[in-house]
């Protein structure tokens, strides 16, 4: 997620409360695991991407797959290690 400005070992700070907007960056649960993804939103799909222009590795959203939105991030606290 560098190409959105998250570094690793950077502190996300989450509100599960909001709901997201298109290319909103988000905390998702795949299939068991958390991720840091940006929602993309088209037409009547939604998808999970790294942030990076390349749609190529977008997860689908769909009532099928064991995906779902967590929360959103809405800031970033930068490591300084």
């Amino acid at each position: 997620m560098v190409d959105v400005g998250i570094n690793d070992g950077d502190l996300l700070v989450v509100d599960k409360s909001l709901k997201p907007k298109n290319f909103s960056t988000v905390i998702a649960n795949v299939h068991d695991e958390l991720v840091v993804k940006t929602l993309v939103q088209e037409r009547d799909k939604k998808f999970l991407s790294s942030g990076s222009k390349d749609f190529s590795n977008r997860i689908l959203i769909n009532e099928e797959e064991d995906v779902f939105i967590w929360g959103v991030v809405t800031y970033v606290i930068h490591s300084t290690y």
